[in-house]
């Protein structure tokens, strides 16, 4: 992340995680949290970027009202 703006490339190194586009799909989403991605095996990463991806991250559990 750079001056407030953040940059995903394929292999990249800046940042201590590594996860697949699936995983990334569900985490952008908000169905899963980064911890719970990496208690399920789907995200490796080391502590100073878990706690980064969770504020990035951060927000309500999407939900949808079945009113139709």
């Amino acid at each position: 992340m750079r001056a407030g703006v953040a940059q995903l490339e394929p292999g990249g190194t800046t940042l201590g995680a590594r996860l697949s586009v699936g995983a990334l799909a569900a985490l952008y989403s908000g169905f899963m949290s980064p911890r719970e991605l990496l208690i399920a095996g789907k995200l490796q990463a080391d502590e100073r970027s878990l706690a980064l991806l969770s504020v990035l991250f951060a927000g309500p559990a999407p939900a949808l009202a079945d009113f139709f």
